[in-house]
């Protein structure tokens, strides 16, 4: 009780005040410690936090699965990568989280009698252009990844180095199904590489001083991928 009496008389009224503004201001407005900040923001993260969902709850969701083209990965994730959902790849530098973004691009291209949907991949890159002869490498390279069922054909990319840009490429796939001239296969997968990037201090000056900006943002953004997963039963992997 003594630390929410504190808290009122420094006029911190909500959990977007403590979550949003720096712990230093924080402590100094409301004449606390920083450990006393942090053990406050501690119990409203415990009490906001959500459990992860079983992905064997998942089943159902969105219209279809296909596979990473690893199968102990396939086993990990339940059979595979599943539309309608938000998939998040994490790894340390050169883990190799570009190369199964890509390899993602050509395995949803594979028919559905060899676990994949018969669909095209959008790829968003936020560094350069997408890396063709990678590509190229893991065509001649993976066993089940065949040049005559996969192709750059069926991959769209675009460059993004923005917050502004991604969100103009995303509203204008929220707005209408990708379409293509080089491919007839139906959308299914969306790459953005990497999805940090945009909201990285130290590569946008803007967010550097100013988390709540950071903040509403990157809401703004996971809003519209979720639409996006849902309207096209889509699968979004960043």
């Amino acid at each position: 009780m003594a630390q929410k009496t504190t808290l009122a008389r420094g006029k911190v009224q909500t959990v977007a005040d403590l979550l949003l503004k720096s712990s230093a201001d924080t402590a100094k407005k409301c004449r606390i410690t920083l450990k006393e900040v942090q053990t406050i923001t501690d119990i409203v993260c415990g009490e906001l936090e959500q459990p992860p969902q079983p992905l064997s709850e998942a089943i159902g969701i969105g219209e279809g699965v296909f596979t990473t083209g690893d199968a102990a990965v396939d086993a990990c994730l339940g059979g595979g990568i599943r539309t309608g959902m938000l998939w998040e790849i994490c790894g340390e530098n050169n883990a190799g989280k570009s190369q199964l973004a890509m390899q993602l691009a050509l395995s949803v291209q594979l028919p559905v009698s060899q676990h994949g949907l018969e669909g095209s991949a959008y790829y968003i890159c936020s560094r350069g252009q997408l890396h063709t002869e990678r590509i190229h490498q893991i065509l001649q390279d993976h066993p089940d990844l065949p040049s005559r069922l996969c192709s750059l054909d069926s991959i769209q990319t675009a460059l993004s180095r923005g917050y502004l840009v991604l969100t103009r490429i995303l509203n204008e796939i929220l707005a209408r199904p990708i379409t293509g001239p080089l491919t007839a296969k139906p959308p299914r997968l969306i790459v953005i590489d990497t999805f940090s990037d945009y909201f990285d201090a130290t590569k946008d000056p803007q967010y550097e001083n100013n988390p709540a900006l950071r903040a509403q943002h990157l809401r703004a953004i996971a809003l519209l991928l979720h639409r996006i997963a849902t309207k096209h039963a889509l699968a979004l992997s960043s």
